[in-house]
């Protein structure tokens, strides 16, 4: 259990530092300064928390979840907005 703790602390340090260089080489590939964070990992505040001001530090736009979850809720809206989509055209 010991290394199985130790191992998920360090990549819980580690996963912000990695999104920031992530975002910057897409930035020098793409000229993107825009990044949304989502899924169920930036849930986790202790990420969400560095990554944001990592990324505002390095002059990215961020955008995050407001009114829909970032998790499987999310998914079963956007799901739903695509059926609709389909059976409107149909």
């Amino acid at each position: 259990m010991g290394h199985w703790a130790t191992s998920r602390r360090g990549s819980t340090t580690r996963l912000p530092p990695w999104v920031i260089e992530v975002c910057e080489y897409i930035r020098r590939q793409e000229n993107l300064e825009r990044v949304c964070l989502s899924g169920g990992t930036f849930q986790n505040m202790y990420l969400l928390q560095r990554a944001v001001t990592g990324l505002r530090g390095k002059a990215f736009e961020v955008y995050l979840h407001s009114g829909v979850p970032p998790n499987d809720g999310g998914i079963s809206l956007g799901q739903a907005v695509i059926a609709n989509e389909i059976l409107r055209k149909a």
